[in-house]
């Protein structure tokens, strides 16, 4: 009989090999040069960090099981999410104890639902008789699809995400999306774990053919696909028409961003003067989400006298057009509805079309149940904003693109899909350090760690804009203020 600690043992490794598969976690760890995070090694631990679990777990039953998978699930996501207590702790002004409390209530909730897949998946594979291989990866996935929609959703630390280095892998995110990913990582683990048990009973059980074929099938059929698709898409770059685009990092502290009312024109005079210093030959400038501190009247048309102000030097004539991240608000005879908008405007500061958010941050934007939850300690304002309708994409001379807002960009199927559809490339305004994502080469965060000493961590985690561009075959462009102590 295998001891407690034995087992926590190996709950724990499987934990820890997971949750180090995403290249910004775990803690302390990561904040290391990435020596092998810089060249996507960490990717291949998703493909056996089960394994440890998996071989505890065949001496289990019962409620024995499910607490080792929830434990297992919990310790992931705890140790993936650990960068939130920084932010409930620093912007909150909570402590620590309250912080790991409710880090551990966010854990808990997401990792039951891969509890539930893991559970259940090995309960089919004992009752039904068939292989592990194929009962584990449907009900893991099944639990995780629900589990990216629950309360709107919680789709952090996708387990796919951690292969958002691995280029060729990724290409297939525009046939099956992230779900098709986690099966193959999912399958890897069960199918080695077939393996070794095949090796453990000296080849009494019949070995595990089919699995193995249909593992090598789907890895071999990835790497095909993903190879020949970066080369039609090297093709497809070369040939498309060039947008010249300026993303503008405002650098702002987020104690001075939570205050905005009292430093609104210091942000404003930031934004302002880094977008004066932007080249006349760019096409496009884009603010952030949110980056405007004023709030404007919802169906705006005009903003020309919002910009401009006393002793400003912002121009009545730009020489590009721009897309902003801006508050909006819509006064009702009984209520005042906020929504977080986006709006494009030509060289006059004329409105040619804007979008609202459409899918909100729980307990962030939205809270549900906010007549019992109160969050505004920790996100002033939040629980205030309304989801937008649905929304086409915008567009100005030749260029039509879609755009997102933040915690939009993670769901592959939301309302804000019709921006993208018939659209030239996707934008995505986060509250995170902007990238450019080209089709094929991907560079996201300078930093990997899993959670800032000085640093906000974001709401979108890095690689959703990367699935975005492999599920879309779009180019993206990715904008957000560096959230650093200001050095303005």
């Amino acid at each position: 009989m295998m001891s407690f600690l034995s087992q926590a043992g190996l709950i724990l490794l499987s934990a820890f090999l997971l949750a180090f598969s995403h290249p910004w976690s775990p803690p302390i760890i990561s904040r290391s040069q990435n020596l092998i995070a810089d060249h996507g090694l960490q990717a291949l631990l998703a493909w056996i960090g089960l394994l440890p679990f998996l071989l505890l777990a065949k001496r289990l039953k019962g409620g024995r099981l499910f607490a080792a998978a929830l434990g297992l699930s919990f310790a992931y996501f705890f140790l993936s999410l650990f960068w939130i207590n920084n932010a409930i702790v620093i912007y909150g002004n909570l402590n620590l104890l309250v912080s790991f409390a409710m880090t551990g209530g966010l854990s808990l909730l997401m990792g039951s639902m891969w509890a539930f897949g893991l559970f259940w998946g090995i309960l089919a594979h004992r009752h039904t008789g068939l292989r592990l291989s194929i009962t584990l990866p449907i009900c893991v996935v099944a639990w995780e699809f629900i589990r990216n929609y629950f309360f709107t959703g919680f789709p952090w630390q996708n387990l796919a995400y951690s292969q958002h280095y691995n280029a060729p892998v990724l290409q297939t995110a525009s046939l099956w999306g992230i779900y098709g990913i986690n099966f193959m990582l999912i399958l890897s683990n069960a199918v080695l774990y077939e393996l070794i048990q095949w090796r453990r009973t000296k080849q009494k059980e019949d070995f595990p053919r089919y699995s193995v074929a249909l593992l090598v099938g789907l890895v071999g059929f990835s790497y095909a696909y993903g190879v020949v698709m970066m080369h039609v898409n090297d093709r497809r770059e070369a040939a498309a028409p060039r947008l010249k685009a300026a993303l503008i990092q405002g650098n702002i502290d987020q104690d001075t961003k939570n205050d905005s009312y009292r430093f609104a024109y210091r942000i404003l005079d930031v934004y302002q003067g880094l977008t004066l210093q932007v080249p006349d030959d760019v096409d496009l400038v884009i603010w952030p989400e949110a980056a405007y501190p004023f709030n404007v009247p919802h169906g705006s048309t005009h903003m020309s006298r919002v910009f401009s102000r006393p002793n400003s030097t912002w121009p009545s004539r730009l020489p590009w057009h721009m897309l902003i991240g801006i508050p909006t608000y819509e006064r009702l005879p009984n209520l005042k509805k906020y929504f977080n908008s986006a709006f494009l405007l030509d060289p006059d500061m004329k409105v040619l079309g804007s979008f609202d958010k459409s899918h909100l941050v729980p307990f962030g934007e939205y809270v549900p149940f906010h007549k019992f939850i109160d969050v505004n300690k920790i996100v002033p304002g939040a629980g205030m904003f309304y989801p937008g309708t649905l929304g086409q994409g915008l567009s100005f001379g030749d260029y039509r693109f879609g755009a997102l807002i933040c915690y939009e960009g993670i769901f592959p199927k939301s309302r804000a899909s019709t921006r993208i559809s018939e659209s030239s490339f996707l934008l995505i305004l986060p509250t995170t350090p902007g990238t450019v994502l080209p089709a094929r080469r991907i560079n996201t965060w300078p930093s990997t760690a899993s959670g800032p000493s000085k640093r906000a961590r974001p709401c979108c985690a890095p690689p959703t804009p990367v699935f975005r561009l492999g599920s879309t075959a779009r180019a993206v462009f990715a904008s957000a203020p560096i959230c650093s102590p200001a050095r303005s």
